[in-house]
Parts: C-alpha cells; structure tokens; sequence
C-alpha cells in the first residue's frame, strides 16, 4: 500500500513536471505565431517582397489572414491581397489551402494541450491547499524547480540538434506530424513556402526555445530564492514534524 502511494506520487510529480514544459512551449508558440512584428521582421530579412514580388504591406495582411485563420472557425483559408494593382482573390493553390488545414488542427492542438497543462496544475493545487493547505507551495516551488532544470537540459539539447541539423530535423518533423505530402511544396511555384521558407521556421524554433529557457532560468532563480528563504525553511520544518 506503502510503495503504492509513492508510484502514484512520482507520477504526479511527473505529470507536473511535463505540465510546465508543455504549458511554456505551447504559451511561447501561441505568443510568436501571433506575434505581427515577427513576420515583419522575418520578411524583411529574407527578402520575401523581392523574392515574391509582393509588398512588404501586403506579406503582412497575408500573415495576418493566416494568423485569424488559425483562431477562427473556418475549415479553408482564403488569402486576399493586391499584387502590382492586382486583386488576387486567393494566393494559395488547392495544395496550400488543404495542407493549412492540416497546420491549423495542429495549432488548435497546441491550444488544446495549453488549456490541458494549465487546468492540470490549477487543479493540482486546488486539491494540494484543500488537502495539505500552505505545505502545497513547498512542494509545488520544489516541483517547479525539478521543473526548470528539466527543462532547460532539454531545451538546450533540442537547440543544439536544430542548430546543428534543422534541415533533418525539420523533415522528421513534418514526416511524424502529416499523414499526407501536401507538404512537399515548390517555392517556385508555391506562395506558401515562398513566403515562409525553411530559414522563418528555424528562427521561429530558435524564439520559441529562447522564450522558454529565459522563461525557466527565471523560474529557476524564483524558486531558488524561495527555497533558501527563511519563511521556507520554517514550512519545510513544519512538514518533518
């Protein structure tokens, strides 16, 4: 019965640790996929305008149309713009447009997974004050620690792979996440990847990995702070009585 209830609290303690890693990710990937100044940024870098021939003020009402697709209810996207005094009524082919249906219902499960974790950790420390009052923060502060080194030997590691190999991995990716190589596009021909080349994804990676690892180098320094305080020590007393 003993060795019973500890399995179960190492698989909570485990669950809660992939909660945070899964709430970090999931929140930096929602905050940059909606992030207009980021597409901005990247267009201008790679030229995209140049490359496309579409204006710069054009690519952004292209990545916004994307960005309210992702968060509204329609199954299709449909991509207005204007192109040398043009009205292009939808940029994309029938390729494109299928295969952003199959981006969305991976950006809905990213919202999806976001909710989840969030839920997840509310109600564990909803049922951890009920059940152990203040003594919850002691072993949720020591949670989120494990947490925070977890996380950052992970996100440096995965960073390093990408750094090295992302063009690998990029395509691992895409082979484990679509059922269908509606994919494989052809820039030359395909706005989709034209406007959002390899180098936008790698650098969206690189923000997102950057975002979590400040993000749990601050957890880490919070909850090392806490734990060396004296308030701390007194609960942890407290707990061994």
């Amino acid at each position: 019965m003993f060795l019973n209830i500890n399995i179960f609290k190492i698989f909570i303690q485990i669950l809660i640790i992939i909660s945070v890693f899964i709430l970090l990710i999931t929140t930096n990937v929602k905050l940059v996929i909606n992030n207009m100044k980021f597409y901005d940024y990247e267009f201008s870098k790679y030229e995209i305008s140049k490359k496309t021939g579409i204006d710069q003020k054009e690519l952004i009402s292209v990545a916004k149309q994307i960005k309210d697709y992702f968060n509204n209810d329609e199954k299709f996207l449909k991509v207005s713009i204007w192109k040398n005094n043009v009205k292009i009524e939808n940029l994309f082919n029938s390729k494109e447009i299928l295969h952003m249906v199959d981006v969305k219902k991976l950006i809905r499960l990213v919202y999806i997974f976001q909710s989840i974790s969030f839920i997840f950790l509310i109600i564990y420390l909803l049922i951890g004050f009920y059940l152990l009052k203040t003594k919850i923060f002691l072993i949720f502060n020591k949670l989120l620690f494990i947490s925070s080194i977890t996380i950052i030997i992970i996100i440096i590691t995965v960073g390093l792979i990408s750094f090295i190999g992302f063009e690998k991995v990029f395509l691992i990716f895409h082979q484990i996440s679509f059922t269908n190589d509606l994919w494989q596009l052809n820039p030359r021909k395909d706005y989709l990847i034209a406007i959002f080349p390899e180098g936008f994804f790698f650098e969206t990676t690189m923000l997102i990995a950057f975002l979590t690892l400040i993000e749990c180098l601050f957890i880490f320094c919070i909850t090392k702070l806490l734990k060396n305080s004296s308030n701390y020590a007194k609960l942890n007393k407290v707990m061994l009585i």
